[in-house]
């Protein structure tokens, strides 16, 4: 048996310790001095505001930026492995970010220079062509999918009613907007990542972020007991998942970036391979195991994606008409061929749905080492072949949105396979064949419980028990935890395959 501080293993020492790595996002694994300890999340902490806070070059008059709700704390993985402290932290810091709201429901996202989007929209000019943008749509429903989450997880039914009328505005906000034949329409300046100054359509990641939104708003309020309005927020969801699957996913079963208003496919891998809405789809249960399976296979044939590191948005580069100012950097800069390291997380992530560890395994040790070696970077440029190198003059993990730590946190969730729902949550472990079997000395912080987590490895799972006691609720591929069943405080499962 291999022992780490994180957990213990039988079976290949090389996954022991690249586990234990990746948990050292966390809190920066055990040092021999302050002063060598890897870039983590609670570097980022702040006693005096109890928040996460951006690094000195984010330094502006606001201290924690409001353009990106959803994805500053969210979607880096980390929530179900945070201690009571950083998970008030996590709390506090989103609900700061989103503690304005306008009348029609939505969380005001600046278009630029902090200006906040008013109801009459923002007239932005660039060159000789006006812009009417759009609300920042992805990041708010991000907002929504995130505070979700966070009442799934702590279980905290105070929090919860106190948000539920925000959340409720916010999400009827979406389902007022104007649809065509099921898909959403997102304007100028819409969508994730960076869709500005191009053009208007039904971009794949805001269907995906709408699906999800709305299955966990339905958990939350099953959650609290309001069954009518669970059913009535997963009504909305079936006319655009048949959407998304009609219209917006290739016969190879992977998704392309968008259609515009005109009909016209972009990002459908003819012209360009878009990797956003493809590696979330599968971690958002929006996709099953089969279509991640699809989506790796496809990415395996496009290896500039993630030969160097994380994973590019898009190969070889979007040929729309975007915002000048960064547009004449050229192909590998920002939006366009430049790769976000949280993203990478989501990658493995999908690997490991997909069941397609040796990937999962070189994607993993890349992010580590990048990290270890460079720190942190909002964005890696040039395809991420540019390592160490920051166009913007930012220093490593200075951005606001902190999106970056998900290159482990979404790592860690995905070797899990966790997710959240309204009476327990689902383990779909996703461990390396040669690990025989793993012990995690870590918990799942769940309500107020912790949950240690064993797992004898194998092609699927033949037995669960909590706490020495069968579990009866889990088949071939997951186990549900019922919160009722769980003893207070300290419960451990084990996982037999």
């Amino acid at each position: 048996m291999l022992k780490y501080r994180f957990c213990s293993i039988k079976g290949n020492a090389v996954k022991a310790r690249m586990l234990e790595r990746v948990y050292d996002g966390l809190d920066g694994g055990i040092k021999n001095t302050p002063w060598n300890t890897n870039e983590n999340l609670w570097q980022h902490y702040s006693p005096g505001k109890r928040m996460f806070e951006c690094g000195p070059s984010w330094s502006l008059k606001w201290d924690v930026r409001t353009d990106s709700p959803g994805f500053f704390v969210g979607f880096t993985g980390w929530l179900p492995f945070l201690e009571p402290l950083l998970r008030a932290a996590y709390r506090n810091t989103l609900m700061n970010i989103c503690k304005k709201q306008r009348e029609d429901g939505c969380f005001p996202i600046y278009p630029q220079h902090g200006e906040y989007k008013t109801e009459e929209g923002v007239i932005v000019e660039w060159g000789m062509k006006k812009y009417n943008i759009d609300d920042y749509v992805d990041g708010h429903m991000c907002a929504i999918i995130n505070t979700c989450e966070d009442i799934l997880f702590t279980r905290d039914r105070r929090f919860a009613r106190e948000r539920l009328q925000s959340l409720r505005k916010a999400m009827r906000m979406m389902t007022m907007r104007k649809f065509k034949n099921g898909l959403m329409k997102v304007g100028y300046g819409g969508a994730f990542i960076e869709l500005w100054y191009s053009y208007e359509g039904f971009p794949s990641s805001s269907q995906l972020f709408y699906i999800r939104s709305l299955i966990l708003m339905s958990e939350v309020e099953k959650f609290l007991g309001n069954v009518h309005e669970s059913e009535e927020w997963i009504s909305y969801s079936k006319d655009t998942w048949k959407a998304l699957l009609k219209y917006l996913i290739t016969q190879e079963g992977y998704f392309i970036g968008a259609i515009d208003v005109d009909g016209h496919k972009h990002g459908d891998g003819t012209d360009y391979f878009e990797s956003i809405p493809n590696v979330i789809a599968a971690p958002l249960e929006v996709i099953g195991e089969e279509g991640a399976y699809s989506i790796c296979r496809k990415i395996a044939t496009i290896p500039q994606l993630d030969c160097d590191v994380p994973i590019a948005v898009n190969y070889p580069a979007r040929w729309e008409e975007f915002n000048p100012i960064v547009a004449k950097r050229g192909p590998g800069s920002h939006w366009n061929g430049g790769a976000w390291m949280g993203f990478g997380g989501f990658e493995v992530w999908t690997h490991l749905i997909a069941g397609d560890f040796n990937k999962a395994e070189r994607l993993i040790n890349q992010l580590l080492d990048y990290r270890d070696r460079y720190g942190l970077q909002d964005f890696v440029g040039g395809f991420g072949v540019y390592k160490g190198v920051n166009i913007f003059n930012r220093k490593p993990c200075d951005h606001p949105l902190h999106f970056q730590h998900g290159s482990a946190g979404n790592t860690l969730r995905g070797l899990f396979g966790i997710q959240p729902r309204y009476d327990g949550i689902v383990l779909m472990p996703s461990i390396f064949p040669d690990i025989k079997s793993i012990q995690f000395k870590k918990p799942i912080y769940y309500g107020d419980r912790e949950i240690y987590v064993s797992i004898s490895n194998g092609t699927r799972i033949k037995r669960a028990t909590l706490n020495g006691n069968s579990i009866k609720d889990f088949d071939e591929k997951k186990v549900v935890l019922k919160y009722e069943n769980l003893p207070k405080k300290r419960c451990f499962v084990e996982i037999k395959y």
